[in-house]
């Protein structure tokens, strides 16, 4: 898996060695069969969508709102009016699971913040520290991880 990490994301070995293996794993096996299998598709990519559909020879047009080429981050950005509602309700759904699991606010606040800025939707929960040390720390971590990592800087154009 190292090595198709490596080769898949243009990853130095060292990068690989900061990645917190056991705390990716822990909530993965807390997970139902078919979102473990849907989580690991978009950690690496391999989600459904137009991109790779088009290697099947289907279109890769946006089934939503037909203007875009479907891309994992097109999920996040769609205009389709359902797709923003729908990722919405999602964040919200998130949110409701992690206030319950226990997971301190400076935690989830920066991780939905940073799902929001990529999304480029409007923060619903604004009253968190942007500039603290915690968030910082969280944000630079993940951007660091992997160029291609769903949240990474590179997906902001």
């Amino acid at each position: 898996m190292r090595a198709y990490i490596k080769k898949r994301f243009r990853c130095a070995e060292e990068k690989i060695d900061t990645i917190n293996w056991s705390a990716l794993g822990r909530p993965k096996k807390r997970l139902k069969l078919h979102q473990s299998i849907r989580t690991s598709k978009m950690i690496y990519g391999w989600l459904n969508v137009g991109v790779q559909k088009k290697y099947m020879g289907q279109d890769d047009t946006c089934p939503c709102c037909g203007n875009a080429i479907e891309t994992q981050i097109h999920l996040y950005r769609c205009k389709n009016e359902k797709m923003r509602q729908t990722l919405k309700e999602s964040i919200a759904s998130a949110k409701t699971k992690m206030v319950h699991d226990g997971i301190p606010s400076n935690i989830y606040n920066p991780f939905i913040g940073e799902i929001c800025r990529m999304a480029k939707i409007e923060h619903p929960y604004k009253n968190y520290d942007t500039e603290s040390e915690s968030h910082q720390e969280i944000v630079l971590s993940q951007r660091q991880i992997m160029k291609e990592a769903i949240l990474s800087e590179e997906s902001y154009i």
